[in-house]
């Protein structure tokens, strides 16, 4: 009995350890920020942001959190489904700015690809930091060996090839996904965009999906390697490819200028419902794939901006909320190594609102700074 309570001891004060180094760390960012918007400008939100869609990739990224901590959100997997299909949106919006201006479809393909690649590793690079730290002194050990060899597949995100399957970040996994079945897709816009949009999007995503369905009965699967590449790249594949159809769609109603305000105020409700239904109370379950359409139908919607709800969005407050997302999303697992229930004496279904709380400040924080190193990076490089 005296041992096991050395044992608690000793992991009761590793936490305390970690959480004084965690609220360090904050502290030196709020210095960092404070002193460079005083000789820096342009923290504000963009204003060109969609802020329906972004208060919801911050609402997703909350539901993911929730899902890892405790079993308040079963299905909050789903929500790098939604994030696979935003991606989708994104793609074909960025295929139709720019198409033309590259004839070589693979050159065309790892030049987009490389740019999303330059805007997720900053936060990567961040979030790995924060990692390397807290391991330190949460586990108290770190085989500096092992580190190296995963990190260097992991921050390459080439993981979902099965170069490593020892993350140091766990949601890493859908960005090494993305870009792999984002590159694919962008190569097949740009080398036969109508047979892709028109033949293979769709029947892609219903076969991968049936497949999903029939072999699984759900869509939780990330690195498993149920085929010849990880099921979590065939699932980006799947639903990337329904983003773009969305784009096309929603480019279709715009043009004809038939949205009607009280319908797509409605069809979004109904939407929002459903998927928040499904990541509450659902989760392993069939109901992931129609869950899916509900996202597809939202983000349309969203985009087309004739609802009440646009309006009632189109606000700086929720631009800022999908800023934060991506950090949200990367930082939550590492920062979930600190036992808050511990922490702060209280239940495990009542510490949540605490790790929330600190994954939502520390994102913040931890964004403003990587954008701010970002900027002084690239102003020193005019």
């Amino acid at each position: 009995m005296g041992m096991i309570e050395k044992c608690a001891e000793i992991l009761s004060d590793q936490n305390r350890t970690a959480f004084i180094i965690l609220l360090g760390i904050l502290l030196a960012m709020i210095v960092i920020l404070v002193i460079a918007r005083v000789y820096v400008s342009g923290f504000q939100a963009d204003s060109s942001k969609n802020g329906g869609i972004e208060a919801m990739r911050l609402v997703i990224s909350i539901c993911v959190v929730v899902h890892h901590y405790c079993g308040y959100s079963p299905g909050g997997y789903l929500g790098v489904d939604f994030f696979f299909v935003l991606s989708g949106f994104f793609l074909m919006k960025h295929f139709e700015r720019y198409e033309g201006s590259n004839n070589c479809a693979a050159e065309a393909a790892m030049q987009y690809t490389f740019e999303r690649y330059k805007r997720i590793i900053p936060h990567y690079i961040f979030t790995c930091i924060l990692a390397l730290i807290l391991t330190l002194y949460i586990d108290g050990h770190l085989s500096v060996l092992d580190w190296i060899q995963n990190g260097m597949w992991e921050l390459l995100m080439l993981e979902a090839f099965g170069m490593t399957e020892n993350l140091m970040i766990g949601p890493g996994w859908y960005c090494s996904a993305l870009l792999i079945a984002g590159f694919v897709i962008y190569y097949f816009l740009s080398k036969f965009k109508k047979t892709y949009l028109y033949f293979v999007a769709p029947f892609s995503f219903m076969g991968i999906f049936a497949w999903m369905m029939n072999q699984f009965g759900h869509l939780n699967r990330w690195l498993q390697y149920d085929t010849v590449i990880s099921t979590g790249v065939l699932r980006g594949f799947a639903e990337i490819g329904l983003g773009c159809i969305c784009y096309k769609i929603a480019e279709v109603i715009l043009c004809k200028k038939k949205v009607f305000i009280w319908q797509s105020t409605l069809l979004e409700v109904i939407c929002v419902i459903s998927i928040l239904y499904t990541i509450r109370f659902q989760g392993l379950s069939r109901s992931d794939f129609s869950c899916v359409l509900f996202m597809a139908a939202l983000i349309t919607s969203l985009f087309i901006k004739n609802s009440l709800w646009s309006r009632f969005f189109n606000h700086w407050l929720f631009k800022y909320m999908g800023k934060i997302s991506m950090a949200v999303f990367l930082n939550h697992m590492i920062l979930g190594k600190i036992d808050w229930s511990q922490l702060f004496h209280v239940s495990w279904n009542i510490s949540f609102l605490f790790y929330v709380f600190f994954v939502i400040l520390f994102s913040s924080l931890s964004t403003e700074l990587v954008e701010l190193a970002e900027r002084k990076y690239w102003e020193e490089k005019r």
